[in-house]
C-alpha cells in the first residue's frame, strides 16, 4: 500500500514483510531513484531519497509507527 503523507513524504505499508526484507526493499528503491536522473531543459538533475523503516510492534498505533518511521528517515539523512 502506497500513500502520500504530505509534501514530499510517502508511506509504504508492507504487510507480512520482515525487517531485513523491508530494509532491502527500501535500499533497492533508494538506489533506483538515484540511478535515474530527471531530465530538465538545463540538464540532468540527480535525485536522492532518504527512507526510514519502522516495524509495527504489538502496542503500536498508526501514530507511533509513523513517528518511528519519521525518526528513522531523519537518521538516514
Amino acid at each position: 500500500v502506497v500513500s502520500r503523507l504530505g509534501g514530499e513524504e510517502f508511506v509504504l505499508l508492507l504487510p507480512g514483510v520482515g525487517a531485513e526484507a523491508a530494509r532491502g526493499r527500501a535500499e533497492a528503491l533508494r538506489m533506483a531513484v538515484a540511478a535515474e536522473p530527471v531530465a530538465l531543459e538545463s540538464g540532468a538533475l540527480s535525485v536522492t531519497v532518504s527512507i526510514g523503516v519502522a516495524l509495527r510492534g504489538p502496542t503500536d498505533t498508526l501514530e507511533t509507527l509513523l513517528r518511528a518511521a519519521d525518526h528513522a528517515m531523519y537518521a538516514a539523512k
